[in-house]
């Protein structure tokens, strides 16, 4: 089954409901359904924005290399954790797996997506929006990367680069708030 990037648009703007949301720890939570992964971007949360400003170079497991600390430390929590409770939240592994997420959410789940891909998942895509920089690398799984408008958070941190080049969607927000998940699904929706 291929999925449409707006459908993993609005898995993750999903990611935000709280209904949905699993908090693996402080700053890491993630929704898992239909064979979709979606890692929740930060929030108003002195946790969330110390993972963030951990731009140090910090070990991803598996072989993924190097990346962002904060980032590299969510994304190895969340591949742990799964290896052990894949099936607990629907992950059927004989199915195709996507990963997304939002922001650092994004960034996160790019750095899993990779990691998956190692253990022999069958991860057919990584689609995030907003995307924080997580590291240039050679990349196992397709990734997109979609950035709204202006969106200045895929320029951050600015001593890391992206894995894949940035797609432009048009800016269909009123003004200074690209980032929002809510516009990227309506730009997304454009396409």
């Amino acid at each position: 089954m291929i999925l449409r990037h707006v459908d993993l648009a609005q898995a993750a703007k999903g990611a935000y409901d709280n209904r949905n949301t699993v908090r693996l720890a402080r700053d890491l939570e993630f929704s898992c359904y239909a064979n979709i992964i979606a890692v929740r971007g930060s929030e108003v949360d002195p946790w969330d924005w110390m993972r963030n400003f951990l731009v140090v170079p910090g070990k991803c497991d598996y072989g993924v290399g190097l990346a962002p600390l904060g980032y590299a430390l969510a994304a190895n929590r969340l591949v742990e954790y799964l290896k052990i409770h894949a099936a607990g939240y629907g992950l059927d592994l004989d199915r195709p797996i996507y990963l997304t997420g939002h922001s650092a959410g994004g960034a996160i789940a790019i750095l899993a997506a990779e990691q998956f891909a190692s253990l022999e998942w069958p991860v057919i895509e990584c689609v995030t929006f907003g995307t924080a920089r997580s590291g240039a690398r050679e990349l196992q799984v397709k990734n997109t990367i979609y950035r709204h408008g202006g969106d200045r958070i895929c320029n951050v941190p600015w001593i890391w680069k992206h894995p894949v080049p940035i797609t432009d969607l048009p800016d269909v927000s009123p003004g200074i708030r690209q980032h929002a998940m809510d516009w990227y699904v309506e730009a997304i929706e454009c396409i």
